[in-house]
């Protein structure tokens, strides 16, 4: 399929795929689950531009999963894109790590619990 036979991807599109693998996975799999996404299922990118951004992502500095989503955002739609994917893939994690935070913050004030 050639790159303008592509079909577009729209930033809620690329919010709610990477929202959903943010929710959903973690770890050293989630390239494999963004290539499902991205490349099999929605056919957002080439395998050619997808393996570009793993040995991108795997060059600099930082998780590699979250330099990947950045760079399948940009490549899709830009700096927003990135924006989206960025927010989609660290979004549900770090809510949960604050929510989290806050019941702990919260049960440490009960004279009888001790939390560790």
């Amino acid at each position: 399929m050639a790159g303008s036979d592509r079909p577009q991807a729209t930033i809620g599109a690329i919010l709610g795929v990477f929202l959903r693998l943010g929710m959903a996975s973690f770890g050293g799999g989630l390239p494999g689950w963004m290539h499902h996404e991205v490349v099999r299922k929605r056919q957002w990118m080439s395998e050619e531009s997808f393996l570009a951004g793993i040995a991108l992502g795997q060059v600099l500095p930082g998780p590699n999963s979250v330099n990947l989503a950045l760079y399948i955002g940009q490549q899709l739609r830009g700096w927003p894109g990135a924006a989206a994917a960025f927010a989609g893939i660290l979004g549900p994690p770090f809510l949960f790590i604050l929510l989290l935070a806050l019941l702990y913050a919260w049960g440490a004030g009960f004279g009888g619990i001790c939390l560790i």
